[in-house]
C-alpha cells in the first residue's frame, strides 16, 4: 500500500520530512489533516515506534477524528504489511490529543511533585466562579464594583500568557481592580490547593511549571515522544507555545501546522506571533506551503487571496486551485437589515427549489446581535434553521432577564417573572430569604410581591432581609410610575440604569459580557422598530403601549420556537465557522462597524493589527464557501438603536471588481454613492486596491440597479433634496413600502438619519 500515493506534492513533502522541525503553512482548504495522518503513518513505516509520537490538536472533535483516521488508517497498514517488523505496532498507537487531555495525562503521573495529591480534582468555568465569589466574600471586595467574573476572566488570561499571581505586570489593569487582582490570583490558587484541585489553565500552566523546574521530569517526557506534531498551530497561547518548546527542544523533531491568515482568536488569548515567529525559534526549520485548495471555486479562492494580501502579518504564499471558475461572489446592498434579512431568505427559498438541501445552506455574521432580524424573517417563511455556537435571540439570558423586568412593570403579581429578576443583578436576596417569601405567598394566597410588602410590614422576616428587599421594591414601583407615561424605549434605558443591569455588565468586561451589551442593543432596535408602528397605529405612550410590545415580543419568541434538527439551515457568527464549509455561504452585515467591528475600527486607530484579525476573519468566512457566496449589506442599519447610513465594507473595496456581481435592490441608494461615503472610515485612497475600468464609479462597480416605482404620482426620488420643518435639509436615502404605506429614510446636513411615513410627514423637495 503507497501511503502517499493521494498526496499533492506539497503534501507529501510535508508528510516525509520527518527530521528537524518543519512548519507547514496549510491554507484554507488545503488537505491538512490528510496530509498529519499520512505523516503519522509514513513516520511509523520508518520505523519510529507509535509510543514515540505525540499529535496535540484544539478540540475533542478534532482529536477523535484523527484517533479514529489513524486508527483506520493503521490497520489497512497492519493487514497489508502483517510480516514487516512494524516496532510496537500491534501494542502501541501514536497519543493524539488535545493540550488538556495530554496535560491530564502528565499530572496524574506527576501531581505529587507538585505536592498534590492523586487523584486531583478538575474545576470548570462554574466551579472557579464559586471559589471566587466566596473569596470576594471573604476579602470584604464588593462584588457589585468587581465582579467575580471579571477577576474570573483576568485569572484566565494571566494563565494563558503563563503568568501567576506574583508576575503580573503592574498596570495591565488599570486601576483599583489592577491592585486586588494579584491578592485574588493569589488566594484563589492557595484555595485550589487546599481542594486538591485544577482549572483548564493549570492543567497547562502546571506542567509547563514542572517542566522547567524539574529537568529529570522533562527528560523522561521528551525521550517518550521524540516526534511531535501540533495542528492550528495559530491558536497557541503562551503557555502552549512553552509547553510545545520545552517537549521538542532536545530531539526537536517538530511539525507544526497551521495558517496564520486564519489566526482569529486573539480574544480567548491566540497569540499569532509563535507561527510567525517559528523560523526565529527554529532557524534550521524546513517551511512547507500548501497552497493548492480543494474546496473551493477560482473566483472565491481568488477574492479571499485578494482581501488577505492586504495584511502585512503574515507568509508570503497564495492560495490556488484546479476547481472551476464558478459564479461571481455577489455583493448586494439593501435599503435595511429587515429588507437584507428577508432578501437572505427568499434567496434561500429559491435555492431549496433548486434541490439544494438545507444543511448544504449557511449565513454568517460579525456578532450573536445580528441573529434577531435573521431568525426573525427565516421564522415567517417557514425555512427551518439552527444557530451553531449559540441560542436564539429570545433565548439568551439578558433577553429573557430584561422581559422579565418589563413583564413585571406591567403585572407585578406575575411571580414567574418576578422571581427570575428578584436577584438580578445580584442583590444579597438567596434561596432562604426567596422560599420564605413563597411560603407567604402561599399561605396567604397572594402574589410574590404582595408576600414582599407583607413579610416586611409584619416583621416575618429579619431586619437584613428588608434591608435587601425594600430597595427592589422600591425599584419596580418607581420604574411602574415612570413607565405610565413613557414609551418603551425610554423605559427599557431606564431600567437598564436604574437597576445596574448594564453597569454590572460593564464590571465583568469579558468577551461575555460585551456580547451580552450588544444583544441589549440589538433588543433596543427591537423596540424602536415597533415604536415606529406604534405610532402609526395611534398607540400612545404607557403602560399600554409596553403591553402590546409584549405581546409582539411573546409571539414572536414563541415562533421561533425551532426545532435543531437535520435538515435546517446552519446561521452562526464568523468565528462559529471555522473549519466548516456549505456549498451556499451568506455573509451578512458587510458595513464598517458591523464588519469590521465598530470596537476594531477605533483600537485600529492605535492598533493596526486590529484590523488585521478582523480581515483574518474575512477571509475564513469566504473560504468556507464551496460553490456560491453572497455577501449582503445595508444602506441604513440601527445600530445601537440609532438609525445610521451604512459605509460598505473595506473587505468589499478589497475584492477585484471582476470576481464581484454587484447589485442593488428596489428604492434605495446606488452602490456607487454607498462607496462614496465609506471614505469616511477607510483608508486613504492611496492604501485601497485600485479598481480597473475608467469612467464612473457605477461604471467601474458594473452595478445592477432595480429602482422602486414611485406612486400616487409622488415624485421624490432617492438622492432628492428636501426640506423638513424641523430638521432642515436633508437627501433621501430610502424609499420602501407600498404606495399606501411608503416610508422615506432621510439623511440631514447633521449627519443624523430618520425615517418617516409619507403619509404623516411635510417635505419640502428642492
Amino acid at each position: 500500500m503507497d501511503l502517499l500515493s493521494d498526496l499533492n506534492e506539497r503534501q507529501r513533502e510535508a508528510a516525509t520530512v520527518t527530521q528537524g522541525p518543519v512548519i507547514v503553512l496549510a491554507g484554507a482548504g488545503s488537505g491538512k489533516t490528510k496530509m498529519l495522518i499520512s505523516r503519522i503513518a509514513h513516520l511509523m513505516r520508518e520505523g519510529v515506534p507509535a509510543s514515540q509520537i505525540l499529535a496535540v490538536t484544539f478540540t475533542n472533535k478534532a482529536a477523535g477524528e484523527m484517533k479514529h483516521r489513524v486508527s483506520a488508517l493503521l490497520t489497512d497498514l497492519h493487514a497489508a504489511h502483517w510480516a514487516q517488523p512494524w516496532m510496537g505496532f500491534s501494542a502501541f498507537t501514536p497519543e493524539v490529543s488535545t493540550f488538556h487531555s495530554f496535560c491530564v495525562k502528565v499530572l496524574r503521573q506527576e501531581a505529587d511533585l507538585l505536592g498534590y495529591a492523586r487523584p486531583f480534582v478538575i474545576y470548570d468555568d462554574s466551579d472557579q466562579l464559586s471559589v471566587l465569589k466566596k473569596i470576594l466574600d471573604e476579602l470584604n471586595i464588593d462584588p457589585k464594583s468587581f465582579s467575580a467574573k471579571r477577576f474570573q476572566g483576568a485569572i484566565n488570561q494571566a494563565k494563558c500568557q503563563a503568568v501567576g499571581p506574583d508576575e503580573l505586570v503592574r498596570g495591565e489593569f488599570a486601576g483599583p481592580f489592577g491592585e486586588m487582582l494579584p491578592q485574588v490570583y493569589r488566594r484563589y490558587q492557595e484555595v485550589l490547593r487546599e481542594n486538591c484541585a485544577f482549572d483548564f489553565g493549570d492543567l497547562i500552566v502546571r506542567v509547563v511549571r514542572l517542566f522547567q523546574e524539574r529537568k529529570d521530569v522533562l527528560d523522561r517526557y521528551q525521550d517518550r515522544f521524540r516526534y511531535l506534531m501540533v495542528d492550528e498551530y495559530q491558536d497557541t497561547n503562551r503557555a502552549q507555545y512553552l509547553l510545545i518548546r520545552l517537549l521538542s527542544e532536545k530531539y526537536r523533531n517538530l511539525c507544526v501546522v497551521g495558517d496564520e491568515d486564519q489566526s482569529i482568536y486573539k480574544w480567548r488569548g491566540a497569540d499569532i506571533r509563535n507561527i510567525l515567529d517559528f523560523q526565529r525559534d527554529y532557524p534550521e526549520a524546513s517551511v512547507v506551503k500548501l497552497e493548492q485548495n480543494y474546496r473551493s471555486t477560482k473566483t472565491i479562492i481568488s477574492a479571499a487571496s485578494a482581501v488577505i494580501r492586504n495584511n502585512e502579518s503574515r507568509y508570503d504564499k497564495t492560495l490556488w486551485t484546479e476547481n472551476g471558475a464558478g459564479e461571481k461572489i455577489r455583493w448586494v446592498s439593501l435599503p435595511e437589515e429587515r429588507a437584507e434579512a428577508e432578501y437572505v431568505t427568499k434567496e434561500i427559498q429559491k435555492h431549496f427549489s433548486r434541490g439544494t438541501p438545507p444543511t448544504d445552506v449557511a449565513v454568517f455574521y460579525r456578532s450573536h446581535a445580528q441573529s434577531r432580524a435573521l431568525e426573525e424573517s427565516l421564522r415567517r417563511l417557514k425555512v427551518p434553521y439552527k444557530i451553531v455556537g449559540g441560542v436564539g435571540f429570545y433565548e439568551r439570558k439578558e433577553i429573557k432577564d430584561t422581559l422579565a423586568y418589563l413583564r413585571v412593570l406591567v403585572n407585578p403579581d406575575d411571580s414567574v417573572s418576578l422571581l427570575r429578576i428578584i436577584n438580578v443583578p445580584a442583590r444579597g436576596i438567596g434561596g432562604t430569604t426567596i422560599e420564605k417569601l413563597e411560603e407567604v405567598a402561599r399561605e396567604r394566597k397572594i402574589s410574590l410581591w404582595r408576600a414582599l410588602a407583607v413579610a416586611g410590614g409584619e416583621g416575618l422576616v429579619g431586619p437584613s432581609v428588608v434591608k435587601k428587599l425594600q430597595p427592589f421594591r422600591q425599584l419596580i414601583e418607581q420604574l411602574r410610575d415612570t413607565a405610565s407615561r413613557e414609551w418603551v424605549s425610554e423605559i427599557f434605558h431606564r431600567l437598564l440604569d436604574a437597576s445596574g443591569y448594564v453597569d454590572e455588565l460593564k464590571a465583568e468586561n469579558s468577551e461575555e459580557s460585551k456580547a451580552r451589551i450588544d444583544n441589549l442593543q440589538e433588543f433596543d432596535t427591537v423596540i424602536k422598530f415597533f415604536e415606529e408602528e406604534a405610532v402609526e397605529r395611534g398607540l400612545k405612550p404607557g403602560l399600554e403601549s409596553l403591553g402590546a410590545f409584549l405581546g409582539q415580543v411573546t409571539l414572536e419568541a414563541s415562533l421561533l420556537d425551532r426545532q435543531e434538527e437535520t435538515g435546517a439551515v446552519s446561521l452562526m457568527t464568523l468565528h462559529s465557522s471555522k473549519g466548516l464549509e456549505f456549498p451556499v455561504v451568506f455573509l451578512v452585515g458587510c458595513e464598517e462597524g458591523v464588519f469590521p467591528s465598530r470596537q476594531s475600527v477605533a483600537d485600529s486607530e492605535w492598533d493596526p493589527l486590529e484590523i488585521e484579525e478582523e480581515r483574518r476573519l474575512c477571509y475564513v468566512g469566504i473560504t468556507r464557501a464551496k460553490r456560491q457566496l453572497t455577501l449582503t449589506s445595508a444602506q441604513v442599519r440601527r445600530i445601537y438603536g440609532q438609525v445610521q447610513v451604512a459605509a460598505p465594507s473595506r473587505f468589499i473595496a478589497e475584492i477585484p471588481m471582476e470576481y464581484l456581481d454587484a447589485q442593488t435592490v428596489r428604492g434605495e441608494v446606488s452602490l456607487a454613492d454607498a462607496w462614496s461615503r465609506s471614505t469616511r472610515y477607510t483608508e486613504p485612497a492611496r492604501d485601497r486596491p485600485e479598481r480597473a475600468g475608467s469612467g464612473s464609479e457605477s461604471s467601474t462597480w458594473q452595478v445592477k440597479s432595480v429602482e422602486a416605482p414611485s406612486g400616487g404620482g409622488y415624485s421624490m426620488k432617492v438622492g432628492q433634496r428636501v426640506r423638513h420643518a424641523n430638521y432642515g435639509v436633508g437627501t433621501v436615502r430610502v424609499l420602501e413600502g407600498a404606495e399606501s404605506d411608503r416610508k422615506v429614510t432621510i439623511e440631514f446636513s447633521d449627519r443624523k438619519v430618520k425615517k418617516f411615513s409619507l403619509k404623516h410627514v411635510e417635505l419640502e423637495l428642492l
